[in-house]
C-alpha cells in the first residue's frame, strides 16, 4: 500500500484502528464485486435491462434529480 494512503488511513483511525479500517474496506469491495458478478450473470441470462426501465427506477430513487 502506498505510504501516503497508509498515512491517510492512520490519520482517520488513530492507533489500533488501521486493521479494522482496511478489513472493512476489503469487505465492501468484495460485496461490490459480488454484486457486479450477479449483474453480469443476470444480463447473460435475461439480456440487458431496458433503458426506459432504468430511467423509471432512477426517478423513484429518493435523491433523484433531473439533469
Amino acid at each position: 500500500m502506498p505510504e501516503e494512503l497508509t498515512e491517510a488511513v492512520r490519520a482517520r483511525t488513530g492507533s489500533g484502528g488501521f486493521s479494522r479500517y482496511v478489513t472493512d474496506a476489503v469487505q465492501e469491495q468484495i460485496r461490490l464485486d459480488l454484486l457486479d458478478d450477479l449483474a453480469v450473470e443476470f444480463e447473460e441470462k435475461y439480456g440487458p435491462i431496458d433503458e426506459e426501465l432504468l430511467e423509471e427506477a432512477r426517478r423513484e430513487w429518493p435523491d433523484y434529480e433531473e439533469e
